[in-house]
């Protein structure tokens, strides 16, 4: 298994439901395969807005495409798709988050590689770019959101850090992220 990064345009010739299923060509299978079981971060292209970053899903399984010769579905795992709290940009400091879309220098590449639909995605990488877009401390923040005084009464220990796929499948997590997405933060 291994993390991707998959590019996701709105106004695309691929029929993407990106909490559903992802349209991908053949070039693509051999990772997008590698990918089934494990999780995806969506990317949206410079050209079609300024997102970057903007949702992790887990990748349930693939298959041909029905009436498309050398188009392929990953089907998203059921639930698993869930909108970052804030867009991650593409650039943080100048540098990519991705170590495949900068240069030896740390600078952003061009072309090649930064245009690819499909990418892998080291853990560190996807761990970095998750914990951007879906903070540590999500679940605090709503509950003191609307009553800034409802944790006066709380311990100020040190917060627990959960690792980001447990956090990505914890219950409570999900659900605070979700509410905060839809009330529009």
């Amino acid at each position: 298994m291994v993390k991707l990064v998959l590019l996701h345009k709105a106004d695309s010739i691929y029929e993407d439901e990106p909490d559903v299923v992802y349209d991908f060509p053949r070039s693509y299978l051999k990772a997008v395969r590698e990918g089934v079981g494990d999780w995806a971060i969506y990317y949206e292209p410079v050209k079609a807005g300024p997102r970057g970053y903007f949702a992790v899903a887990k990748i349930e399984s693939v298959e041909a495409k029905p009436g498309e010769e050398g188009r392929f579905l990953a089907m998203i795992e059921p639930g698993s798709f869930l909108p970052f709290d804030s867009e991650v940009p593409r650039l943080l400091e100048g540098r990519p988050l991705e170590s495949a879309l900068s240069e030896t220098d740390g600078t952003p590449k061009t072309g090649g590689a930064v245009q690819r639909a499909v990418r892998r995605l080291p853990e560190a990488e996807f761990a970095r770019i998750v914990g951007l877009g879906l903070p540590q401390d999500l679940e605090r923040r709503e509950a003191t959101r609307h009553d800034p005084t409802a944790s006066e009464f709380d311990d100020e220990g040190v917060p627990f850090e959960r690792p980001v796929l447990e956090r990505l499948t914890r219950r409570p997590y999900r659900d605070v992220a979700f509410r905060r997405k839809v009330r529009g933060l």
